[in-house]
């Protein structure tokens, strides 16, 4: 997708198939509800929109549509237990996006959904902190998740459940 524009590559890296309602990796999985074809986006960011290996990114955004003039950006770190790495990614991305432009007149949401608990829950409120300060004009919910069989975010109601 080399010298397509940031705009062309986000279009050209939606999944298109039924199965753009989960995403799993590293043992992670997470579901997007409602599952309406019409509604949601999913797009591979890590590897696919965005292909630099210097720069980290999360692994996949959904955007939910709920009418013609209102988006939710879902920001999606699946991840083994590194949060450290994993709030890196998210934001990483939200930077590049930020960029971009992409994130004007949007809801942002971040989730990381980790497989095992984390060591240290402090850490992850000062992360949580750190990220919300810095993106406070444009991230309006942002979640740490421990990873269950299946974890689904229901983007109508912006909750999650395991």
């Amino acid at each position: 997708m080399n010298g397509l524009s940031f705009s062309q590559k986000y279009d050209k890296s939606k999944c298109r198939c039924e199965a753009r309602f989960m995403v799993c990796e590293k043992r992670s999985k997470l579901y997007i509800e409602p599952k309406n074809l019409a509604e949601i986006d999913k797009i591979k960011v890590d590897g696919c929109l965005h292909k630099s290996q210097t720069t980290h990114k999360c692994d996949y955004l959904f955007v939910y549509k709920q009418n013609d003039h209102n988006r939710k950006f879902i920001f999606v770190e699946l991840k083994g237990s590194d949060v450290n790495t994993a709030f890196a990614q998210i934001k990483e991305t939200l930077t590049l996006f930020k960029n971009e432009h992409l994130l004007n007149n949007v809801e942002v949401r971040g989730v990381i959904v980790l497989n095992s608990n984390p060591l240290s829950s402090g850490s992850l409120r000062v992360e949580k902190l750190k990220l919300k300060k810095e993106f406070k004009n444009i991230l309006h919910s942002f979640d740490v998740l421990t990873c269950r069989p299946c974890t689904t975010y229901d983007c109508s109601t912006d909750k999650l459940s395991s």
